[in-house]
């Protein structure tokens, strides 16, 4: 199991490379210059420069992309230039929050994905069964992002049900408010796994009744009331 866990880990230090290489190429295609929009619009020359050449900037594209490699690698995650704070201080205000929502959208999502996936194969070739399978596809293809827009759109901003952003907190909005804080994200993020546990479920429960095994059970069952 040991060696099993450390192989893994050891595959994944090529995908965390290129994951890391993409972003730094990606930060560098964006359009704009960074340091001038820092500097604002007590824009000068000299203390432009003088930024750049702080921030290693004016360095070859290979020594930047060296140097951001050694500084992730060391828990250096750099500066946000638009909030002027560390980024690891941002990630860690908000991981509570995201794990938070994450944790509530698998339960949300394993709970309904396997409700569903049971039901439809209970009434398969019904309309319950149809309705599942195309809410199921639905959720699997749908994207995320519009998932969510459609769903602030319906409940926050057309029936004003539910609030459109912010986290919430139980001492300021009570335990209600904070509940209703995370309706929309949650659900948002549970509805592609939940198409997945579905189909999954719904796979995994036909399989099993179609197995040799099962039958030989039914064909048992079938002769025994038949001799009783």
């Amino acid at each position: 199991m040991a060696k099993i866990i450390l192989r893994r880990l050891l595959q994944l230090i090529p995908t965390l490379f290129v994951v890391v290489a993409f972003t730094f190429i990606a930060t560098r295609l964006i359009p704009g210059d960074p340091v001038a929009a820092m500097v604002g619009d007590q824009y000068d020359v000299s203390k432009v420069e003088e930024m750049r050449a702080s921030l290693g900037l004016d360095d070859p594209i290979i020594v930047q992309f060296w140097n951001y490699l050694v500084s992730i690698c060391q828990g250096d995650f750099g500066t946000s230039y638009y909030f002027n704070q560390p980024a690891i201080d941002m990630i860690a205000q908000r991981l509570p929050n995201t794990l938070l929502i994450s944790v509530i959208a698998l339960i949300i999502a394993v709970i309904f994905g396997v409700v569903f996936g049971v039901v439809s194969a209970r009434k398969q070739n019904s309309i319950v069964d149809y309705v599942l399978t195309v809410l199921s596809l639905f959720g699997v293809s749908a994207p995320v992002f519009w998932v969510g827009i459609m769903l602030v759109l319906l409940f926050s901003v057309t029936l004003g049900w539910l609030p459109s952003y912010g986290m919430g907190s139980i001492e300021k909005d009570g335990l209600i408010g904070f509940i209703s804080h995370l309706v929309l994200p949650c659900f948002c993020l549970a509805i592609i796994p939940m198409g997945t546990f579905t189909r999954i479920t719904l796979s995994s429960i036909i399989e099993t009744l179609g197995s040799d095994s099962v039958r030989a059970m039914r064909a048992r069952g079938v002769s025994e009331a038949s001799i009783t």
